[in-house]
């Protein structure tokens, strides 16, 4: 799948908006296993992964799981065309100034980590991948039972 496993460090924290300007924090999300995204509109690689992220994220609702992904730099309209257009229903954060992928050392997207339920990242992934494949599956499966 292309993981690459990370010695277990905490997630840097952060406070972003969504697309209806509510304010979300990382620290809400702790208990659940977080797949922390980074991308923009105008990204092909990533444009071709959101659906299997979409996948993904139906594919363990109800679970303790979340698939949060933070647009880079674009304005809310552009996102929210985007998102309306795609029917992608996953949370969906704005880092308008890219001061929280700057602290997760994001320099290329899309950029994927991989965040445990006690706030650890344990695993990176830079570039496009297929979420939705068996192989994806298998690895969030066996991060839940944990």
């Amino acid at each position: 799948m292309g993981i690459e496993r990370l010695r277990p460090v905490a997630a840097p924290d952060f406070t972003l908006k969504d697309l209806k300007t509510h304010s979300l924090h990382l620290k809400d999300f702790r208990g659940k296993v977080v797949l922390l995204n980074f991308w923009a509109t105008w990204c092909a690689p990533c444009k071709s992964e959101m659906p299997s992220m979409e996948r993904l994220m139906r594919q363990f609702s109800g679970k303790d799981f979340e698939v949060i992904a933070i647009n880079l730099a674009e304005d809310e309209k552009t996102v929210a065309a985007f998102v309306k257009e795609n029917g992608y229903t996953f949370r969906i954060l704005l880092d308008k100034k890219g001061s929280v992928s700057d602290r997760y050392g994001a320099a290329a997207i899309p950029a994927t980590y991989i965040i445990n339920g006690e706030g650890m990242i344990i695993g990176r992934v830079i570039g496009a991948r297929d979420w939705a494949s068996s192989s994806s599956f298998d690895v969030f499966k066996e991060l839940l039972k944990k």
